[in-house]
């Protein structure tokens, strides 16, 4: 399999992430968790690194008025 098929995603803070690619024989998309030891491994033979981005968590606040009550 060829570096440029394989997507790398890495959390920043811990080195580790994930791997993915699509199977050459039955197509589907595989994903497997990649701890530093293979991250290290994937980025030696040529695979680019994407960073993994802190998702953006939006917060409800609570809305104006009394609170529901039975």
């Amino acid at each position: 399999m060829r570096a440029d098929v394989i997507l790398l995603t890495v959390e920043p803070h811990s080195g580790e992430g994930t791997y993915s690619f699509v199977c050459p024989s039955c197509e589907d998309l595989v994903e497997k968790p990649a701890d530093r030891k293979i991250v290290s491994l994937l980025k030696s033979v040529g695979v680019d690194v994407a960073e993994r981005q802190n998702p953006v968590v939006k917060v409800e606040t609570r809305p104006e008025g009394p609170a529901f009550t039975l």
